[in-house]
């Protein structure tokens, strides 16, 4: 037993420090799987991944309104009228879709918590939905599709958010990531490009400038939704002009059976003509029936 005192003596410091080491791993895991923790990571993976999927259908909305031109080519091919409706039907639909996706989804954008959790590009991405919503109230109010000057105003309306929002998204979503994997120039320094641009316009280092591009961006957001509303109620006051039935009423006149022959119409009497006077007697008509008989001419 005494042999086997300093064999302990030696392993009890092992022993401690494999012991603080256990303790310092069940407290990160409480830590971790705390369900503060939890609630605010899965926020921010929801945020993040909405954000990139917002940029994706931005994409998809501009490139939908660059086609035009192309699908009203390939809308000449097709020789059926159906055939030829349902590719323009469906070419409006996902065009229109996408637009309103974008905003539905960029809604998220302008929710202070969200972006006091999440690293927000302000004012680049609230403004980029704002413009999507300014293009959208467009579509909805002017015909678009006709007038080429409502439609250039939309396309570059589209563009000009896209590009708003892809310039957020790198700088600073994406800024992090780059910042702690690329080597180099790339560093978090606010001399450098990058550094300067995440350090001044994420909503989470610069609180105060998320607070201002709050204030502005939803009023403008506020003011389109409320244009449509007016819009839309206006629209309902109209009444709706009554259409006529196409199918032309026509009215028979009822067809005389074989049993009830119409009577012929009385002739009238004509004079009779002056005859060469051959001592012969002049010729008489027989008066109509339901007629006076006429007297004879005095002699």
């Amino acid at each position: 037993m005494l042999e086997l005192l300093p064999l302990l003596l030696q392993a009890a410091p092992v022993a401690s420090a494999s012991l603080s080491n256990i303790t310092a791993t069940l407290n990160t895991t409480a830590a971790i799987v705390n369900p503060s923790s939890i609630d605010a990571g899965l926020a921010v993976f929801v945020e993040e991944t909405l954000a990139v999927v917002i940029l994706l259908l931005m994409v998809l909305a501009i490139s939908l309104q660059l086609a035009r031109g192309y699908f009203l080519r390939i809308l000449k091919k097709f020789t059926l009228r159906l055939t030829a409706d349902l590719w323009w039907l469906i070419y409006i639909l996902l065009r229109d879709l996408t637009v309103f996706l974008v905003l539905f989804l960029g809604l998220i954008l302008f929710l202070p918590s969200a972006d006091l959790t999440f690293g927000v590009a302000v004012p680049f991405m609230p403004l980029g939905i704002d413009l999507y919503a300014i293009a959208l109230v467009i579509i909805l109010v002017k015909n678009s599709d006709e007038e080429s000057k409502y439609d250039t105003l939309v396309t570059t309306i589209l563009a000009l958010g896209t590009a708003l929002y892809m310039i957020g998204t790198i700088g600073v979503t994406e800024t992090p990531l780059a910042l702690a994997v690329i080597p180099g120039t790339v560093s978090a320094a606010s001399s450098n490009p990058w550094g300067f641009f995440n350090n001044y316009f994420s909503s989470i280092r610069n609180p105060a400038l998320e607070m201002y591009s709050f204030y502005i961006t939803f009023i403008i957001l506020a003011a389109c939704g409320l244009y449509a509303i007016m819009w839309s109620l206006k629209q309902g006051e109209k009444k709706p002009a009554t259409v006529p039935n196409p199918a032309a009423r026509l009215t028979m006149a009822p067809t005389p059976g074989p049993q009830a022959p119409q009577p012929k119409p009385a002739m009238a009497m004509q004079p009779a003509p002056q005859m060469a006077q051959t001592g012969q007697p002049k010729p008489q008509i027989a008066p109509a029936p339901g007629t006076a008989i006429p007297k004879p001419p005095i002699m």
